[in-house]
């Protein structure tokens, strides 16, 4: 396929109906332009001509998602929105400045916060189910937690919370 100002402008036009749907990794949406079948080097010029004019970063991308990621519905912890960056072909390194960034901007216990949040209707649900027991409602909410990405440590502290708040007499903390 020879290079040609319409081939350029088809390609460009494709990734910018591509980016007016969600937004996309640079890696993204080479991945997507190659597999609709435009050349290799025609779609490294058109993502760096796209870079060039602000409209594709990987960056503002990963920092956008973590925020939506850490603070939606369905939030998630530090390992899991680092190992989607890296599934959406976010650089590992932009990856981590991002995750950085957001965290650092929400606060120390903004993670905390979400998992938080995510505990307590997990919680809910778990002791809404008949002869639910609180140590194993317990483990449940942990794996669940971690399933999240959320660390031990705030996967423990969030089980204590929502169990001390919910009232529960029996000791679900693990200590014989």
């Amino acid at each position: 396929m020879r290079l040609t100002r319409e081939v350029f402008d088809e390609c460009r036009e494709r990734a910018l109906s591509l980016l007016d749907r969600r937004a996309h990794s640079v890696g993204q949406l080479r991945a997507k332009l190659l597999k609709r079948g435009f050349a290799e080097a025609l779609v490294a010029l058109v993502t760096d001509d796209l870079c060039r004019a602000g409209l594709l970063d990987d960056q503002q991308f990963a920092v956008a998602f973590c925020e939506e990621r850490l603070q939606g519905s369905n939030p998630a912890g530090r390992r899991r929105l680092k190992a989607e960056l890296l599934r959406r072909q976010v650089p590992a390194e932009l990856a981590e400045e991002a995750l950085r960034a957001v965290l650092d901007e929400a606060g120390a216990d903004s993670e905390y916060a979400s998992a938080l949040e995510a505990g307590r209707r997990k919680w809910s649900a778990l002791r809404a189910r008949p002869g639910s027991a609180p140590r194993q409602d317990r483990d449940r909410l942990l794996r669940f937690l971690a399933g999240r990405g959320f660390s031990a440590e705030i996967g423990y502290r969030v089980a204590a919370a929502v169990a001390a708040g919910a009232g529960d007499d029996d000791d679900i903390t693990g200590a014989e």
